[in-house]
C-alpha cells in the first residue's frame, strides 16, 4: 500500500491538548470541577467587595463581562487545579472616561538574575509567594460598569449592572491599581523602593535585608533577616490573600533546582509546550539554531501563507531567551521578519525549533563558589544585514562566573567602519555595567574592582582612552563617547581580548558547530546537574579546586599519558627479550592494542568538558 504521509495543509493546526475547557458557560456549571471553580471566584468577589449593584440608566458606559476558565500546571506538567476568572471586557472602554493611567512597571529579567546571584552566593532562603485574585485589591478611581456575570445573574435585580469598586481583570488599569496598593503597603512597612527597578523593594534595618521582586502578582523573597521575615509573611497573610509556594521551584514559567552548587534555571517545560503547539514535539534536533549562512537559504521570495501563526512561535521563543542565551541571536534575526515573513524564513524558524528540541534540558546554572567581580564582552558584526547594511552588536555581563544580562540588537545606524560599530556596542555595554553597578549598591553590596569590558578591536580599545581627534571618528554621536567618559573617571577599565576568546560573538552572527559549542559552555548554557551518588564523600573547598584548576588540568593529563607510557629498558638481557617477543604476531597485535587504547585515551580527555565549577578559572585565564 506504500507510505501515507499526513497532509501538510493541516500540520500547523495538529497539536496535542492535554487539558480540555469548557466552551460554554452552561457546559461550566454541569461539570462540578468548574463549577466549584466559578462558585470560588463569586465569593471571593463578594468578600472583597468587588461590585454593588445599581439600576440601569440609558447614559452608562456598561461594559461586558466573560469567563475565562485555565488549568493550573505544575512545574513537572502535572494538574494543580481548576481556575475560572471573571474578567471585564476593556477594549470597550474610553479613554479619559473609564480610565486615565495604565502603566505598571515589572520586574526586569537581569535584576531577577541579580538578586538571584546573590541570594545563591550568600546561600539565602529564596521564596515565592502569589497572591490570590491579585487585582481584586486594587482600588478603583474611575467609575466603571459591568455586566452581571452570566450564570450568577442576581434574581432579584436582573436588570441591575455592576459598579465596580475593584480594579478586576480585564479592567486595563487593573495592573496600575494593584501595583499602587502593594507598593503603599510595603512602603509603610519599611521597604524602600529601587531607583533602578521599581519592581524591586528592600527592607534594610540593621544587618538585616530582605528583598522582593515583583511580577504582577507573583513575587520572590529572599534575605537573611529570619525573624523579620516571619514577622513579615504574617502580616502580608492578613493583608491579601496570600498562598506560600515555599522554596522557589516554578517561577514565570522558569524552573528552578537547587543543587549542593548552586541553582540551575532551565524552561524546559515552557520548550515542550512550544515544540508541542508547533506540531514539532517528534522532530529531529540540530546542533546550531542556524545556519552559517541564513541569507542565503531557498525560496527568499516566497511569501509565507500564514504570517499569524509566524508571529506566534516567533514570539514565544522570545521568551524562551530568558535562560538560553545561546539562541539569543537566532531569535532576534527571526524577529526581524515578522513583518512579511517568507517560506525561508519559516524553514529558519523550524531549524531554531529543531535545535531547541536537541538541547531542550539545558539552561543557565548559578554557582554559589564565585564572587562579584563584574565583566562584560561585547562585539559587533560589522555590516552584518544585507538589506539596511547595519551592523549588529551584542554584548554579555557576568558577576563572577555567573551570567547576568545578554543582548543581541540591531544598530539604529549604518556604521561607516568596523570601529565604529565595535564602539557602539561597548558603550551599551558600559551603560549596562552603570546600571549593574547601581543596583548591587542598592542592595549593599560592595564593589571592591574596577569592572572590565572587554573588545576584540584595538582601534576601539585604543579610542576609550586616547580622546584623539579622528578623521574616521569626528562623526561618532555623542552618547557613543560615554565608555569614554566612564574610562577617564576610573568607573571602567577596557581591554582587548583575542577574536577567538571573545564570548560575545555568539550574538553577533552565525557560527559553526565547534565555536558555537564552546561559547555557549563559557556562557554558562548547560544540562542540569546530576544527582550526586557518592553519599557522605565530602567535596573540596571551591576555592581550592578553582585554585589548583590549572595544575591539576596539566597533572591529569601528565597520569593520561605516563601511563601508557613505554617502560624503559634496564638490562641488555631485557633487551633481547623485548626483541624476541616483538617477533611473535601475537605480540604484534597486542602492542598495536595498546596503542589504539592510548590514543583513543588521548582523544577522550581532549574531548571531555570542563566541569562546571571551573568556568570561573577558564574565563579568568582568558
Amino acid at each position: 500500500m506504500g507510505i501515507r504521509k499526513p497532509n501538510p495543509r493541516y500540520a500547523l493546526l495538529s497539536h496535542k491538548v492535554s487539558f480540555s475547557r469548557p466552551q460554554t458557560v452552561t457546559e461550566a456549571l454541569k461539570h462540578p470541577g468548574w463549577n466549584g471553580a466559578m462558585t470560588e471566584e463569586i465569593n471571593t468577589c463578594g468578600v472583597t467587595r468587588s461590585w454593588s449593584l445599581v439600576p440601569y440608566t440609558p447614559d452608562m458606559n456598561v461594559l461586558g463581562s466573560k469567563w475565562i476558565f485555565t488549568h493550573k500546571i505544575k512545574y513537572d506538567g502535572s494538574l494543580d487545579r481548576l481556575k475560572a476568572c471573571i474578567v471585564a471586557q476593556g477594549f470597550d472602554q474610553e479613554e479619559g472616561i473609564d480610565y486615565l493611567k495604565t502603566y505598571s512597571p515589572i520586574v526586569r529579567s537581569a535584576t531577577v538574575r541579580e538578586v538571584l546571584h546573590l541570594a545563591t552566593v550568600m546561600e539565602w532562603p529564596i521564596k515565592q509567594m502569589d497572591v490570590k485574585n491579585a487585582f481584586l485589591h486594587g482600588e478603583l478611581s474611575e467609575v466603571v460598569y459591568m455586566k452581571q456575570p452570566a450564570g450568577f445573574v442576581d434574581k432579584e435585580k436582573p436588570d441591575h449592572v455592576c459598579l465596580l469598586h475593584k480594579a478586576i481583570y480585564g479592567l486595563k488599569q487593573a495592573p496600575r491599581a494593584w501595583f499602587d496598593k502593594f507598593s503603599s503597603y510595603l512602603l509603610e512597612f519599611g521597604f524602600i523602593c529601587s531607583v533602578r527597578d521599581p519592581s524591586m523593594f528592600i527592607y534594610i534595618k540593621d544587618k538585616d535585608i530582605i528583598i522582593l521582586l515583583l511580577y504582577v502578582d507573583d513575587m520572590i523573597i529572599t534575605g537573611n533577616a529570619s525573624k523579620p521575615m516571619e514577622k513579615f509573611f504574617s502580616d502580608l497573610k492578613s493583608q491579601f490573600m496570600m498562598k506560600d509556594i515555599g522554596q522557589m521551584e516554578y517561577f514565570l514559567g522558569i524552573q528552578a533546582q537547587f543543587h549542593s552548587e548552586g541553582l540551575f534555571l532551565s524552561q524546559q517545560r515552557y520548550a515542550e509546550d512550544l515544540l508541542i503547539v508547533a506540531a514539532m514535539s517528534d522532530c529531529a534536533p540540530m546542533p546550531t539554531p542556524l545556519p552559517l549562512q541564513p541569507h542565503r537559504v531557498p525560496k527568499q521570495d516566497v511569501l509565507f501563507e500564514d504570517p499569524k501563526y509566524f508571529r506566534s512561535l516567533a514570539g514565544k521563543l522570545q521568551y524562551l531567551t530568558l535562560t538560553r542565551p545561546d539562541i539569543q541571536f537566532a531569535v532576534n534575526f527571526i524577529c526581524q521578519k515578522m513583518h512579511s515573513p517568507t517560506v525561508s524564513d519559516y524553514n529558519l524558524l523550524k531549524r531554531i525549533l529543531r535545535y531547541v528540541k536537541g538541547t531542550i534540558t539545558m539552561g543557565i546554572n548559578f554557582s554559589k563558589g564565585t564572587n562579584f567581580t563584574l565583566r562584560a564582552y561585547s562585539d559587533s558584526d560589522y555590516n552584518g544585514c544585507p538589506v539596511t547594511r547595519r551592523s549588529t552588536g551584542g554584548y554579555c555581563t557576568y558577576l563572577g562566573a555567573n551570567l547576568i544580562s545578554w543582548s543581541c540588537k540591531k544598530q539604529e545606524t549604518v556604521s561607516k567602519s568596523t570601529t565604529e560599530a565595535e564602539y557602539r556596542a561597548m558603550s551599551e555595554a558600559a551603560s549596562e555595567i552603570t546600571w549593574i553597578n547601581a543596583v548591587l549598591k542598592e542592595l549593599g553590596v560592595p564593589v571592591m574592582t574596577t569592572p572590565k569590558l572587554y573588545c576584540d578591536n584595538l582601534s576601539a580599545v585604543y579610542l576609550t582612552a586616547n580622546p584623539a581627534f579622528h578623521a574616521r571618528s569626528k562623526h561618532f554621536e555623542t552618547h557613543h563617547h560615554y565608555v569614554r567618559e566612564r574610562v577617564a573617571l576610573g568607573l571602567l577599565e577596557v581591554h582587548h581580548i583575542p577574536s577567538h576568546q571573545q564570548i560575545a560573538d555568539i550574538f553577533t552572527k552565525s557560527l559553526p558547530v565547534s565555536s558555537f559549542t564552546s561559547l555557549r559552555y563559557k556562557l554558562g548554557v548547560d544540562v542540569p546537574p546530576t544527582p550526586s551518588l557518592r553519599g557522605a564523600v565530602k567535596r573540596r573547598p571551591q576555592l581550592e579546586l578553582i585554585q589548583n584548576d590549572s595544575a591539576s588540568s596539566v597533572k591529569n593529563k601528565k597520569q593520561v599519558q605516563q601511563a601508557y607510557k613505554p617502560k624503559e629498558i634496564q638490562s641488555k638481557s631485557t633487551l633481547e627479550t623485548v626483541v624476541l617477543q616483538r617477533s611473535s604476531p601475537a605480540t604484534r597485535r597486542q602492542n598495536r592494542a595498546e596503542d589504539n587504547k592510548a590514543e583513543k585515551t588521548d582523544a577522550n580527555y581532549a574531548l571531555t568538558a570542563i566541569p562546571m565549577y571551573n568556568r570561573f578559572t577558564l574565563l579568568k585565564e582568558e
